[in-house]
């Protein structure tokens, strides 16, 4: 706001000793000063200090204008009796008393009419308070209504909130029509209840029974998800942190395909997907990783970084499939040392009819091996075996042929039946035994044997003549 009008030094200095002042000197002091019929401010005897609004009755009737500071463009306040709606809209205007901003906006007004008071509007209506915006009131607000008790909306238990029963036990209800939703949080989306469905939803975390929900959702207590027949939770028989799945009345799964009732407990994944247990943080362990697609396959105790399970056990019998493929019995991972087509397994299977065969088997080399490793001795017919191997009934063993390639001197070093020896028992333990036949014309009935000697040579003869030679 601009003031051409001097200021007090100013005045002053016109009627100082000696000075003549001017009419325009005198006129500056007259218009210096309030004047109570021009200015619409007055003090009669007995009166209060009256103020006249400024304006014509179509305008907003400005009586007070409040500024910071007389060199702001515009004023902070304004106190105006006849504020409107739409500031720039003069059908707008209601009589009343209002504090607004400079540009005409209703910040508190109270009704001529009706003494209804509005926070940011002018058009209290029908209501003693209207707020047009947020409101915060330190202290209690009491509302009565419908006959259904007192309702106060301030603290309960030291928290802000709402409370029913100042005046006695009640429920409490936040109402709305079917279809309608509560909605908690800063808009729309945070989370609600639907009145009539009784559907809900949370964007965050739920904790029942947890202050600060770890996940999604954390319970606190023994949890039941159950069809409303659940037995052991009921009677005291689960403990906290445990989870009770289905009801004493009904069967789950065992059906073939997706229908109604296709299992009790089902994990949805897009192909893999990973049962696991921790130890209070000692270890991860699998309990089951299950691959889906082409693979099929499920692998437990796999090694999550702290080691495989190194024991499983089974308080009753393993049952695999009985069948003659590699998709039954017990199949052992394929290729350990790497290469191609290795292989080893345990199959159950009937060759025809009642006869069946329990077959040990391992693929696809020459220096792949099945061993039985026994600190005793193994028994075939029998169940007390007498020796490192007993058999009970005859014994059938297609002994290797040796080619000899026509040579008669076989006690020599490089003979094929002292080479075929000296490869297979080089190295091996005393007492180490092997025979085998040769394809020498000459020679028929005659098969030869050798073994590893106490001294730990290795020595061969043949069945019929008497000799032998040392290596």
């Amino acid at each position: 706001m601009d003031i051409k009008k001097p200021d007090r030094t100013a005045l002053k200095s016109y009627f100082v000793r000696n000075a003549v002042p001017t009419e325009s000197n005198f006129a500056d002091l007259i218009d210096g000063t309030i004047n109570q019929k021009e200015d619409g401010i007055a003090k009669l005897a007995g009166e209060p200090l009256s103020i006249q609004a400024d304006g014509s009755d179509t305008g907003q009737k400005k009586a007070i204008n409040f500024y910071r500071n007389f060199a702001d463009p515009k004023p902070a306040w304004t106190l105006s009796l006849n504020p409107r709606i739409k500031p720039s809209e003069a059908a707008t205007a209601k009589p009343g008393w209002s504090i607004g901003d400079a540009d005409g906006n209703t910040k508190l007004f109270i009704d001529q009419n009706t003494g209804n008071v509005g926070i940011g509007t002018v058009e209290p209506n029908e209501f003693k308070l209207r707020v047009n915006g947020g409101a915060s009131i330190v202290g209690q607000l009491y509302a009565v209504a419908e006959n259904a008790g007192r309702l106060r909306v301030g603290s309960a238990w030291a928290m802000p909130g709402l409370y029913s029963s100042d005046d006695g036990p009640k429920p409490l209800i936040l109402g709305v029509a079917a279809g309608q939703k509560v909605f908690l949080g800063t808009g729309n989306s945070d989370a609600y209840i639907e009145g009539g469905t009784g559907n809900g939803f949370f964007k965050g975390s739920l904790g029942i029974g947890a202050a600060t929900p770890a996940g999604r959702l954390e319970v606190n207590g023994a949890t039941v998800l159950s069809n409303g027949t659940g037995f052991a939770v009921k009677n005291g028989f689960m403990t906290a942190g445990s989870l009770t799945i289905g009801g004493t009345n009904t069967n789950y799964g065992g059906g073939s395909g997706w229908n109604a009732n296709t299992a009790g407990l089902l994990f949805e994944t897009a192909a893999n997907t990973e049962i696991a247990v921790h130890d209070a943080n000692h270890r991860i362990a699998s309990l089951m990783f299950y691959e889906g697609d082409t693979a099929n396959r499920i692998t437990v105790g796999r090694d999550m970084g702290w080691g495989r399970i190194t024991q499983v056990q089974f308080a009753g019998a393993i049952v695999p499939a009985a069948g003659n493929a590699d998709t039954v019995g017990i199949m052992f991972p394929r290729d350990p040392g790497g290469g191609g087509g290795d292989a080893a397994w345990i199959r159950y299977y009937p060759r025809s009819g009642e006869a069946c065969t329990l077959e040990i088997g391992i693929a696809n080399d020459g220096d792949d091996h099945i061993a039985l490793m026994s600190s005793g001795n193994v028994g075939i017919g029998t169940q007390t075996p007498g020796a490192k191997l007993h058999v009970v009934g005859s014994v059938m063993q297609q002994l290797e042929m040796i080619g000899c390639g026509r040579r008669d001197d076989w006690t020599a070093a490089n003979h094929p039946i002292m080479q075929y020896f000296a490869t297979r028992l080089k190295g091996r333990p005393v007492g180490t035994y092997l025979r085998a036949i040769q394809d020498h014309p000459s020679w028929r009935g005659h098969y030869w044997q050798g073994w590893v000697d106490a001294d730990g040579r290795i020595r061969v003869i043949h069945n019929q003549i008497n000799t032998s030679a040392v290596i």
